[in-house]
This record gives C-alpha cells, structure tokens and sequence, in this order.
C-alpha cells in the first residue's frame, strides 16, 4: 500500500487513539447555548440534522455539571441547581408519556397515573435553576412540548429542545398549531440552528485523533461535510484506526477508503 499521508518509514507509525471528547466550533456553540438556556433561565432550540453533536455535546455538559457539584447533599427543593436529561421516540409523544420520562429522570417521584399528579410531583422537585434538555424533541406532540413549556413557567427553570429542523416548524407552528404554541414560541430566548457541521470541526477531530496530512483532511471533509456528518466521520476514524493498527500503516486516506467501503457508505 503507498501511503497518501507522508511518513518517514524509519519513524514508529503514530497512535490513533479515539480522544473521550473533541472540542469542535459546532459543540462549543451548543454548549453555550445549553449554558445560557440554564443562567438566564430561557427556553432553548437547537435544531439541526443528525450527527453534529447535539446529544453528546448535551451529555457531556450534564456530566460536567454532575462532577462540579459532586460531593454536594442529594439535591431538593432550594438546592443546587442540576440537569435532567431525557431522550424523546417514536412512542413518546404524549404528555402522559413526556411526563412519566421526565418522573423517572427526576428519579425520586411517587408512582402517578394521573397528569396533573405527575406535573405537581415534577414541580415540587425542581429547583429553579435547573435544566431540563429534551433530546429528539421532534417526537413530541404540540401539547406534549406545551406541558415542558409550563415547567419553565412556574419552576423557573431552563428548557432546551434538541432536535431535527422538524421540532424548529413544529415550534413555530402552522394554521391552527401558530396560535396555540404562541406562549411557547414567545418563550424562546436562544435559537441555535446547524445547518451542517464546519471544516473547522472536521480538523479539531483529525487532530484529536492524530491525522494529519493535505490528502486526509479533504477527504475528511467530503466525508464530514456529506449527509452522515460528523458522528459518521467518527465512525469512519475508529474503523480506519483499527485497519491501520492490524496493518502496521499509518493512517491515510487509502485506509480511511477502506473504512468507508466496510461502513457501506457511498465512497
């Protein structure tokens, strides 16, 4: 194999280790905007197509938040503020549904069938402060997004909605939905929409993972930039890294091709 990445054949072939976390301009943007959503608090969108970080960007913060307060007392009513994260589907659409995932992530809440029993134990838990992230949220009925929207209302606490550019039109809303998603729509204090990732994000993970050269990094980016995204050129990298290691080759487009190919991804 000729590899299309320069090396010294006398050098060691370089690690590539997947990083934990990679720091990219699209991620930092959502971390601020989860950020603000909590401080002010507000209501947050963040729309955009899948594999650009949303969710793992949104998991990292909630377990960044959990390590700056651990060894505090378990929190309660006037304690310090937390984060709740719960991940909508298909079959979550309904209040009673949202309600009962938001009951389980609290995690300390009485068996309720009934709505508004469910909506006052939630209350009760929360904290002003606190910052509930709802994840695929284009799953959610309009009701269903009205209910979290009555959490901030009353608990005082941040909202942020993740999604697809579905959950941005349903927010918004159409015909009938415009009029009674207005008290929503007026709630929201900080619009994030990604339309695609960034060679800017593309080249923090290269160089997370330890690749370097012209050749590699634009064929990085014709992968990132393409429909599978980001989370697809990860996939990409992790396959890549495992070919070159069982090679003994540096990492090079040549493998990052193969990956491609294994991954059944249009190369």
């Amino acid at each position: 194999m000729n590899h299309e990445e320069t090396h010294n054949p006398q050098e060691p072939i370089p690690e590539y280790i997947e990083p934990e976390w990679v720091d990219t301009p699209t991620s930092t943007k959502i971390w601020n905007a989860l950020q603000y959503a909590q401080t002010m608090p507000t209501i947050a969108l963040i729309h955009g197509p899948g594999g650009l970080g949303k969710t793992h960007t949104s998991r990292r913060y909630l377990a960044e938040r959990a390590r700056k307060f651990d060894g505090y007392q378990p929190y309660g009513k006037g304690g310090r503020p937390t984060v709740y994260m719960v991940t909508a589907h298909p079959g979550m659409s309904t209040v009673a549904s949202v309600l009962s995932a938001i009951s389980e992530e609290i995690g300390r809440l009485g068996d309720a069938y009934r709505n508004d029993v469910m909506a006052r134990q939630i209350l009760a838990a929360l904290t002003p402060g606190d910052l509930l992230i709802m994840d695929e949220a284009q799953h959610l009925d309009i009701k269903a997004l009205d209910q979290i929207r009555h959490f901030h209302d009353v608990g005082q606490i941040g909202i942020a909605y993740l999604g697809n550019d579905d959950i941005y039109t349903r927010i918004n809303g159409r015909g009938r939905q415009a009029a009674f998603l207005g008290p929503l729509k007026s709630r929201v204090g900080k619009r994030l929409a990604i339309p695609h990732p960034s060679e800017d994000d593309i080249s923090s993970i290269l160089s997370a993972w330890n690749v370097k050269g012209k050749k590699e990094v634009d064929y990085a980016n014709q992968i990132g930039l393409s429909s599978i995204g980001l989370r697809g050129l990860t996939q990409v990298l992790r396959q890549a890294a495992f070919v070159a290691k069982s090679m003994n080759h540096v990492l090079d487009t040549r493998v990052m091709r193969v990956a491609v190919t294994n991954l059944g991804f249009a190369n």
